[in-house]
Order: structure tokens, then C-alpha cells, then sequence
């Protein structure tokens, strides 16, 4: 089993260059770094001082809490066809902005996150904590999926992709690759996401647009609605298919 420094390390580092990176990926390989280093400080947090799993996770909250707001409307902005030039140039302006925030925090957090796990995670990482990590991240995971099933609403089916994702982040530390089987579900979750972040925007937009371009924004918005309700509906006919197979490939190695 690889020792857990080697398991932070190659995500500290993950994460150190594309903190120091200025290009259209930092941002999302940052999210994508912090995601996977918290899943496995949570999956080891019984071999690490509970003082720097505290101080770590509060940082990468925060750096994920800062980014947020610049990824998603850098993706609304480059999902945007057909719009006004007074709306493009709008959020141009306001996708500098929080770029400039986001930028910021990564250059206060990311640092501090390193220093909370640094020297901490010497030890061995005992098989048999990755795999009880592993059962309980796919418990979660049941939990979220039997939950969305009953009431599928867009927070509920968001939560199911979390949970896939910690799921995923947790199998790679003992070498159990299941991003093949989860990836249909993440990436459709995440493009139905995308859609409605878009359309909540563009119907903001218009409240506050020209008179003149408020029936055209609402047309817009009224287009981003129904792509977002039938990839809704493709995802629910496809979704049982990946995680029923991901789910049972955990239970088949559990004790």
C-alpha cells in the first residue's frame, strides 16, 4: 500500500501548479485537485491529527467556495450563443471579476492547505481503511441515488454526483479505478447543472437588460430550459445503469 505522503503529495503537488498556472484550465484542475486531496484527508482522517484534518478542510472549503462562482459563470459565458452584445460584454466584465477573486484565494489558500497536511501524513496507509472509506463513500452514494430516485430534483441529483465523485476519489487511493463506470453519470449531472446555472442567469439578466432586449434574453432563457429538462430526462432513463454496477463492484470486495 502506498504510504498516505505519497497519497497528499501527488495531489499537494496537483494542486501547487495549478495554483501557480494563468491559463483557461487552472481554475477547473484547482477544483479538480481540491476535490480529490478532501476526499482523501476524509477517507484517512483516523491516521491524521485532527487539528490539520480541521485546518485542511476549512481551506479547501474555502478555496472551493471562492471558485465556484468563477467557474460557473466562466462556463455560462462560453455556453452563451446567440446573445445580446450587451450581455456578453456584461458578463466579460463580471467573469474578469471573479477570476481576479478566485485568483486571489488560490494564492492565500492554496499554500495554507500544504502547510496544514505538511509533516502529518508520514505514516502508512493501511489497506484496510481504504477499502472501509471505500464501503462507506458508496453507503453514501446508495444513500443520495435511493433519495433522487424518489424526489429528483436538481440539488438532490447534484448530491448524487458528489458523492460518485468521493467515490471515485477514494477508490484510486487503493488502486480500485471506477471513474470508467461513474463517469457517464458525473459528467451528465454536472452538463445538466451547467444548463440550469445558465438559465437562473440569463432570467436574472433580464430583469435587469433594456427593455428592448428583455424578450430576446427570456428566449434565451426559455431555449436553456428545455435542453436542461431533457438532459434531465435522459439522465434519469441512463443513470441506474452505472451506479447499480459501481455499487455492487464495492460490495464485492467488501468483508
Amino acid at each position: 500500500m502506498d504510504l498516505l505522503r505519497d497519497l497528499v503529495g501527488d495531489k499537494l503537488k496537483k494542486l501547487r501548479k495549478a495554483a501557480r498556472r494563468d491559463d483557461d484550465e487552472a481554475l477547473h484542475d484547482v477544483r479538480t485537485a481540491t476535490r480529490a486531496l478532501r476526499s482523501i484527508v476524509r477517507a484517512y482522517s483516523d491516521v491524521l491529527p485532527k487539528r490539520a484534518v480541521r485546518r485542511a478542510k476549512k481551506h479547501m472549503r474555502r478555496l472551493l467556495d471562492a471558485t465556484t462562482e468563477a467557474r460557473e459563470i466562466e462556463v455560462a459565458l462560453r455556453k452563451l450563443d446567440g446573445a445580446p452584445a450587451w450581455l456578453v460584454h456584461r458578463w466579460r466584465r463580471e467573469t474578469t471579476r471573479a477570476l481576479d477573486r478566485a485568483r486571489r484565494v488560490i494564492a492565500d489558500e492554496a499554500p495554507r492547505v500544504r502547510r496544514a497536511l505538511k509533516g502529518h501524513a508520514d505514516g502508512e496507509a493501511p489497506e484496510e481503511i481504504g477499502r472501509r472509506a471505500l464501503g462507506q463513500a458508496a453507503n453514501e452514494l446508495a444513500i443520495r441515488y435511493e433519495v433522487a430516485r424518489h424526489v429528483p430534483t436538481d440539488r438532490a441529483l447534484h448530491k448524487v454526483r458528489l458523492a460518485a465523485k468521493h467515490l471515485r476519489h477514494v477508490g484510486n487511493t487503493i488502486d480500485v479505478d471506477l471513474e470508467p463506470i461513474l463517469r457517464s453519470v458525473t459528467d451528465d449531472v454536472g452538463a445538466l447543472r451547467d444548463e440550469r446555472d445558465l438559465e437562473h442567469r440569463l432570467r436574472r439578466a433580464a430583469r435587469h437588460a433594456p427593455k428592448r432586449l428583455r424578450r430576446v434574453i427570456d428566449s434565451l432563457a426559455d431555449r436553456t430550459e428545455m435542453r436542461a429538462d431533457d438532459a434531465h430526462a435522459r439522465l434519469l432513463a441512463t443513470w441506474s445503469i452505472p451506479i447499480d454496477t459501481a455499487l455492487a463492484a464495492v460490495a464485492k470486495m467488501q468483508p
